[in-house]
């Protein structure tokens, strides 16, 4: 028998039109706008029993950190997947590609509210205690979620705009927290002609045709680069928003941010 050979012509959703919009299962959510596209997911189908298996470390055996950048060393660590993450996966333009974009290799590399504890250990979002809401008026994602081994809720709405993706995180502390570092982290896609630029309120990824993404805060918070990834001839860079790492019983912490393209 022939195998046909014939190459079908055809184009992946994000250029083949510009305006959708997708909720499959209440768990994956896909938005295109004719400035950009967004993808979260909140599903949560892993057994309770799986639980079991996560460790308080930043990153599986095998990797290492070279410099500023750490990778997989091993072909075990180069299998192993981390923790899967509910939350924003990936957010692109069309003059710029990818910008945010989650993967599941390590801590550094998801797109949520990191903690860094004494003795090199860790807390991220619980993924079996999230809770999540579309409205569809508001055209708003509601993520729920507590913190691991820490007295912390965090509310996050993604609103989809015309022309920007909101972001509103609320961070409620019911004890005392002592961390050594708690910040929002932006994982994003490193390219060669990629230019980062930092201010009090602003994060401005360009290429070298000026065409990108701004990160946008409504009030100054201290933001700086963190670790690299470097996995599958790709480099996950690490953007980081300071949300202070000593707070009371009783405090409340919110962060507003906007992401957006620039034409």
């Amino acid at each position: 028998m022939l195998r046909d050979t014939k190459v079908v012509d055809g184009k992946f959703p994000v250029p083949a039109s510009n305006k959708f919009f997708k909720n499959a299962d209440n768990k994956f959510f896909f938005v295109r706008e004719p400035s950009y596209y967004a993808f979260a997911y909140v599903g949560k189908d892993w057994h309770e029993w799986v639980k079991g298996q996560r460790k308080l470390i930043p990153y599986n055996k095998g990797w290492k950190q070279s410099g500023n950048t750490l990778s997989p060393t091993t072909a075990s660590s180069k299998k192993s997947r981390w923790t899967a993450i509910q939350g924003l996966m990936m957010f692109w333009t069309p003059e710029y590609g990818n910008c945010i974009l989650a993967k599941n290799w390590n801590i550094y590399t998801g797109q949520f509210v990191r903690a860094k504890l004494a003795g090199d250990k860790v807390s991220w979002p619980d993924y079996w205690s999230v809770k999540s809401s579309y409205n569809d008026a508001k055209r708003a994602l509601t993520i729920s979620h507590k913190m691991i081994n820490l007295p912390i809720d965090v509310k996050r709405v993604l609103t989809f705009e015309d022309k920007e993706l909101k972001v509103s995180v609320t961070l409620s502390f019911s004890g005392n927290v002592k961390a050594v570092e708690l910040v929002e982290q932006l994982p994003f896609l490193k390219k060669e002609d990629m230019n980062l630029k930092i201010d009090s309120d602003s994060a401005i990824f360009t290429n070298k045709a000026g065409k990108g993404v701004r990160v946008k805060l409504d009030k100054p918070f201290k933001m700086r680069t963190g670790l690299d990834s470097e996995h599958h001839n790709q480099t996950i860079g690490s953007l980081l928003i300071d949300l202070g790492g000593s707070h009371n019983k009783g405090d409340v912490v919110t962060l507003n941010y906007t992401l957006s393209a620039i034409q």
